[in-house]
């Protein structure tokens, strides 16, 4: 299990941390050395840790047990550092990645599974016209993401917030007997939103006022993620808002992350 062992982990603060899947041989034991040699923090996780004895004995690495091939299927959608040195026009609107045969990168599209309905959507958000200077020159996504071959800009951004929401709105619209989860990375909801960025002009790039949609809509269950944060389950109407982020282990904000969260369905 990795959550005990993160927090007795004594990572170095003002390092990146990174975490590498399949890390036992090949290139996800290579990139995993790679990135120790370059001073960062790596979770170097395998399906048998036990006979790893190279990575275990570095510094600044922790060895620890992951398969993902003990689930059906598994779901990663992308947040806004997933698309870090890289093209955004090569993965944006919707798409389904196949990376694994039970592991799909996935946007901007609803998955059925029994009598549920899961609709991931990276969501992005709205940024106002009074704060696009300071937010392009105080966010690392204008920086770190281009888009069709240039840094990518405000009104680039906000286009991928209304792509998702055209996505959002139509699905949850649907009537339907089943149940709706809807599943983003940033925050649909200034509520319940951590007080220690109460006026703090970014929030505009990672949150926005959803909740017409949310009580128009009225989904089971609403998903998010992005500010670091894990924020007690409150609602918006009859929608649960759920959240569980690890955030940056070198800032200690993973003390709060539950690794064996889980929302069960009956199939």
């Amino acid at each position: 299990m990795i959550r005990p062992l993160l927090h007795n982990l004594k990572f170095k603060k003002m390092n990146k941390t990174i975490l590498i899947t399949g890390a036992s041989s090949g290139i996800g034991a290579a990139t995993a050395k790679l990135f120790q040699s370059k001073g960062w923090n790596v979770i170097a996780t395998m399906r048998k840790p036990e006979n790893e004895t190279e990575l275990s004995s570095l510094d600044n690495v922790l060895v620890t047990k992951l398969d993902v091939h003990h689930f059906e299927a598994t779901y990663w959608m992308p947040g806004n550092h997933e698309y870090y040195q890289s093209d955004i026009s090569n993965r944006s609107g919707a798409f389904v990645e196949k990376i694994k045969s039970n592991v799909s990168l996935i946007n901007n599209v609803v998955k059925k599974i029994g009598a549920h309905q899961l609709l991931f959507s990276t969501l992005w958000s709205s940024i106002s016209l009074l704060n696009v200077w300071r937010i392009e020159r105080g966010l690392n996504d204008f920086y770190q993401i281009s888009y069709n071959g240039k840094r990518m800009q405000v009104p680039d951004y906000n286009g991928f917030h209304k792509d998702c929401v055209k996505f959002l709105r139509p699905a949850l619209e649907i009537e339907t007997t089943e149940k709706k989860v809807v599943i983003n990375h940033h925050v649909p909801t200034l509520k319940n939103y951590p007080p220690e960025y109460k006026g703090d002009f970014l929030n505009e790039a990672f949150a926005t006022v959803l909740d017409d949609l949310i009580l128009d809509t009225t989904p089971d269950y609403w998903i998010y993620g992005h500010h670091h944060q894990n924020i007690q389950e409150f609602k918006i109407g009859h929608t649960k808002m759920l959240t569980n982020q690890l955030g940056y282990v070198q800032q200690d904000q993973h003390c709060s992350f539950i690794l064996i969260s889980a929302l069960n369905f009956s199939l």
